[in-house]
């Protein structure tokens, strides 16, 4: 939150407006503040005929729980219960929210059971492949798809040896072997 202006400073602007006879928007450019304070001010000096801030009051409400140890028995105690049920179980009236809060903060989780279980199958479940073997065909696909692409670009873009000579075939003078139209067919 932002800190209210020190009692001088607000003496000095209600000075310039009352005794020096400015507006409130030559003081508010002058001192570099917005108009509202400066209405906030003569309301204040008006009403109880002192600008001091007023006092602020404490944000945020009393701790429901404030013996940790206690709390952290209780905890471990009903630890199979619900956040719910532990909230509507202890002494003081809170909320599921705030015993969630105080549970984490002990270190307390959700989780029922410290460690997974090992092989957690449903009784009529086929076992799964191991990754390995569901890789591997992948892998060889995708090999032979990036061999057969790079065979395919390099046959478009240059020819291979031992085909048919440009010079001695009439047709690629005129561009027929590359696909491209030859230069005089183009207009």
């Amino acid at each position: 939150m932002a800190r209210s202006y020190s009692e001088d400073f607000r003496r000095k602007v209600l000075q310039a407006i009352e005794l020096d006879g400015l507006k409130k928007q030559e003081a508010r450019e002058l001192f570099n503040i917005s108009r509202n304070p400066i209405h906030q001010w003569q309301q204040l000096k008006s009403e109880t005929g002192d600008i001091q801030p007023k006092p602020r009051s404490t944000s945020g409400s009393t701790a429901k729980i404030t013996d940790w140890e206690a709390f952290r028995a209780f905890a471990y105690r009903h630890r199979d219960q619900t956040q719910a049920e532990m909230a509507a179980l202890w002494p003081e009236p809170i909320s599921q929210r705030t015993m969630s809060r105080a549970l984490q903060k002990i270190g307390f989780t959700r989780k029922k059971r410290p460690t997974a279980i090992a092989n957690a199958m449903r009784p009529n479940a086929l076992p799964s492949r191991p990754k390995s073997v569901i890789r591997e065909p992948r892998i060889e696909w995708m090999s032979t798809r990036r061999e057969w692409m790079s065979e395919t670009l390099m046959a478009m873009v240059m020819p291979r040896r031992g085909s048919v000579s440009t010079t001695s075939n009439p047709a690629n003078a005129r561009g027929a072997s590359t696909g491209w139209p030859a230069i005089g067919e183009l207009s």
